[in-house]
């Protein structure tokens, strides 16, 4: 799943570049490129933060099974001390 939601990232990037080269070369002025850039980062953008939360579930609910297998739900980490404040 979390393949797939990258390999549609990578797809909007090509597409995102394919539409933002198209736009340039076709727009005859500011807004219509202004608009054409939008799209082109919007095929871009929404796929990758759609792959990242993909991503970000899956790591959770890994560190959430681990936590569960091993009966505790503290950090695998100690907390670093804090510098005094003076």
């Amino acid at each position: 799943m979390i393949m797939l939601c990258w390999a549609v990232t990578i797809i909007g990037g090509v597409l995102g570049g394919g539409v933002l080269f198209a736009t340039f070369t076709s727009a005859n002025d500011a807004p219509q490129e202004a608009a054409g850039a939008a799209l082109a980062v919007a095929l871009v953008v929404v796929p990758y933060c759609f792959a990242r939360a993909c991503t970000e579930f899956s790591a959770l609910s890994r560190r959430q099974y681990a936590e569960w297998r091993r009966g505790t739900t503290e950090p695998d980490f100690a907390p670093t001390p804090r510098a005094p404040t003076w």
